[in-house]
């Protein structure tokens, strides 16, 4: 933590009738999301508006691919103008994807190492090949210079030998212990709290309260809610409508309880769900306004949108959106649920 190493983030906002609301922030690498820039050109082959309008939209690939090499020049330096780095792809039996997918991000790679003059390449593998010769990470045989985790399966580890090497300074890893640290959901109420004592800046506070939705760990306790204290259970049941409960380590929509979409009995067990389990969180439900788009018989049809912004150290990597038809909305809008990806040009 102490290391202050730079990494990247994707908030998921929700734009309500109360402006943009930040429901959680995911950090590290397995963020997703930026591969969908690869339509765009697509996207505007079909659409030349886009272009006669001037609308443009960020290469998230790019600028994250940028961010990437320049975290390790900064914190490895180039040696022999080689740079390597080795992504965590999980279990991927077909082989064929599995080289389709390195050659994919290796082609990202190639086009910022032209920029820069250096060479190197994209490796993947099971994460046990990574281990630690004369004070080297190495992967059959190749000095590793970055470790990227898109994907780690439960049955997986990430041996000691490469925390060694990112103590050591060898290689950058943004997927480093703290990053369990600062993407757990309870930093909303931890922020939230903060700010109504005031701890920032003025700005700062004033930013905190009007983006991030009231929120609370799930545990036996007094909360203010409305401006009145009352044990957090009885806010739960007394406001189900308003109210989400969340697994603060949850992704893809899993373990997400709405109250507004569940019934009586649903939300008493989710109520029992987030008190007898460790880590979840309450939040208020804000509801994104609707949004015309096309749907999958290309009728144009309300739908809820949740925004996904990334961040890139200090900069801003542009957006994508999940959206769902609200004729079938069931309040979890998210990729795993079948909701469609998009671009977000901006003008």
């Amino acid at each position: 933590h102490k290391k202050n190493i730079e990494t990247g983030c994707r908030l998921d906002l929700t734009y309500s009738e109360d402006d943009f609301k930040v429901l959680e922030v995911n950090i590290g690498s397995s963020i997703g999301g930026w591969q969908v820039q690869s339509f765009e050109k697509v996207i505007r082959s079909f659409h030349p508006q886009l272009t006669d309008l001037n609308y443009e939209s960020r290469n998230t690939q790019e600028i994250y691919i940028k961010f990437l090499v320049d975290q390790i020049e900064s914190q490895v330096g180039v040696k022999d103008e080689m740079i390597n780095i080795f992504i965590g792809l999980g279990h991927i039996d077909d082989e064929d994807v599995k080289a389709d997918a390195i050659e994919f991000f290796d082609g990202l790679l190639q086009k910022e190492f032209a920029k820069r003059g250096v060479k190197g390449r994209a490796y993947t593998g099971s994460f046990a090949s990574l281990e630690l010769l004369n004070s080297k990470l190495v992967h059959e045989g190749k000095v590793m210079h970055g470790v990227v985790a898109f994907k780690i399966e439960e049955d997986e580890q990430i041996p000691a030998d490469v925390f060694r090497a990112f103590i050591m300074d060898e290689i950058y890893f943004p997927d480093h212990l703290a990053t369990g640290i600062y993407g757990d959901k309870r930093n909303l109420e931890l922020l939230r709290t903060l700010a109504e004592k005031k701890a920032f800046s003025e700005e700062d506070n004033a930013l905190i309260l009007k983006h991030i939705p009231w929120s609370s760990e799930v545990i036996n306790k007094q909360i203010t809610y409305r401006g009145e204290m009352r044990s957090l259970e009885k806010i739960l049941r007394d406001y189900k409508d308003e109210m989400v409960i969340k697994a603060a380590h949850g992704f893809q929509g899993k373990d997400v309880f709405i109250g507004k979409f569940s019934s009586e009995e649903e939300w008493e067990e989710a109520i029992k769900i987030g008190f007898s389990e460790i880590e979840f969180i309450a939040q208020e439900y804000n509801e994104s306004i609707n949004y015309l788009a096309p749907n999958r018989q290309q009728e144009w049809t309300d739908h809820k949108i949740i925004w996904g912004a990334f961040g890139f150290g200090e900069d801003y990597g542009g957006a994508w959106v999940r959206i769902s038809e609200v004729e079938t909305d069931v309040g979890i809008i998210n990729s795993a649920r079948g909701a469609i990806e998009a671009i977000v040009y901006e003008i």
